[in-house]
């Protein structure tokens, strides 16, 4: 991958591994972000989901880690780890702050803090 064709023009190679690579997180962020919600309203904690989304980001490096020369399919399984931690981060976030900042009137300000970041 990225390197140049033996005529000199350069390899595209790697823009299906991108695409891949992008449209499988982002597939895998939708269901998960339903999954979520529909997990909080049965009952499960905010805070549990909100971990497990934190933890699959460790778990994914270290499997691109231990995965580099495996192949691009093992790095676009790496994405689905990806997709799940977003997409719990992206519904479990507003919660989390209106839960910290319940009766403060500053849950703008702390949103904007994770923006600026």
């Amino acid at each position: 991958m990225g390197q140049d064709n033996d005529d000199g023009s350069a390899s595209r190679s790697a823009i299906p591994l991108i695409a891949g690579a992008i449209v499988t997180a982002q597939a895998t962020m939708s269901i998960a972000t339903v999954m979520g919600d529909r997990l909080t309203q049965l009952g499960w904690g905010r805070k549990i989901l909100f971990t497990f989304g934190l933890a699959t980001l460790p778990v994914r490096c270290a499997l691109i880690i231990l995965w580099r020369n495996s192949g691009d399919a093992f790095l676009l399984s790496t994405q689905v780890l990806d997709g799940l931690g977003g997409g719990f981060f992206g519904l479990l976030h507003p919660m989390l702050v209106a839960d910290i900042t319940f009766g403060s009137g500053r849950f703008n300000v702390v949103s904007e803090f994770r923006n600026k970041s």
